[in-house]
């Protein structure tokens, strides 16, 4: 509600997350307005923000921002004015000397457009190649670049560690079709990866022949696809990938299926092959 007599301008508060919500601004009381009613001004959250809190009555709004310079909890008037850190966390990380990234653009083996997300050494230079590491995931799309590229991610999944250690890293587009079989994912596991590392190499950017490739779970998965079907890579790093699938199968709790929306608790392996692999019988039943 807004005091009496004015009338409420929207506005549209959004964050890079997808987050978005419709709040107010009050409007001039009558006589002060000359230049007529206010004009809808959309505020936009900086770096990983999301929203938490907004009262329109008050026009003000509460957001926890992400960035590299550390973590904080930011409330504003929506308009920006009488913007306050309230809590500000991990600041000596603005003393980190980040990688760069940026994004490429290049075609698959079938074609189709495809993007990739590069994370340069901090020292980069323009004028030398760097070795190439490759994360690998079936299914990454140019819309999960923003997870890849959070500098919070944790251990082995922070890809700025690499590039801290001189490599350049790449995750390319690996697209997934809904109800992908098996065979299918296998036999285009290389379509959006090798297209991606020729397009490093054609930049400048990667040393043709320091190229490793690396992914965790399916994308572990991913890289034993890769190196038997290609000898492109000079080294390769399966974190958790699964070599035999009917193995896997076998070790399935059909008990599980007894308790709705809490098989995880008893086995992953039926979502894992199911959902991830798209097998929907045991070797045993389907043999192809």
């Amino acid at each position: 509600s807004n005091p009496a007599g004015q009338t409420a301008d929207p506005f549209t508060v959004s964050a890079k997350d997808g987050s978005v919500i419709s709040a107010a601004v009050p409007a001039e009381p009558p006589g002060e307005n000359v230049a007529g009613p206010k004009a809808t001004r959309p505020v936009e959250l900086t770096g990983y923000a999301e929203l938490l809190d907004s009262v329109p009555s008050r026009n003000a709004a509460v957001w926890r921002e992400t960035t590299r310079s550390g973590s904080r909890i930011v409330d504003a008037q929506i308009d920006g004015s009488q913007l306050q850190r309230r809590i500000e966390l991990n600041s000596h990380l603005a003393k980190v000397d980040w990688g760069k990234t940026q994004a490429i653009s290049y075609a698959g083996l079938d074609g189709q457009p495809l993007r990739g997300l590069v994370v340069l050494p901090p020292d980069y230079d323009p004028a030398k190649r760097y070795p190439l590491l490759v994360w690998v995931y079936p299914g990454t799309l140019s819309r999960n670049f923003a997870y890849w590229n959070d500098p919070y991610l944790p251990g082995f999944y922070n890809l700025q560690l690499y590039a801290a250690r001189g490599y350049v890293v790449v995750v390319p587009s690996m697209p997934r079709g809904a109800g992908t079989q098996l065979r299918e994912i296998q036999a285009g596991m290389q379509n959006g990866v090798l297209p991606a590392v020729d397009r490093l190499v054609e930049m400048g950017i990667a040393d043709p022949n320091r190229v490793g490739v690396f992914g965790q779970s399916l994308g572990g998965y991913a890289v034993n696809s890769l190196i038997t079907q290609t000898n492109r890579f000079k080294a390769a790093i399966a974190i958790a990938g699964n070599n035999d699938l009917a193995q896997s199968s076998f070790q399935f709790d059909p008990l599980a299926r007894g308790y709705p929306g809490i098989e995880h608790e008893k086995s992953v392996n039926w979502d894992i092959l199911e959902q991830g692999f798209g097998l929907g019988a045991s070797p045993i039943d389907d043999p192809e």
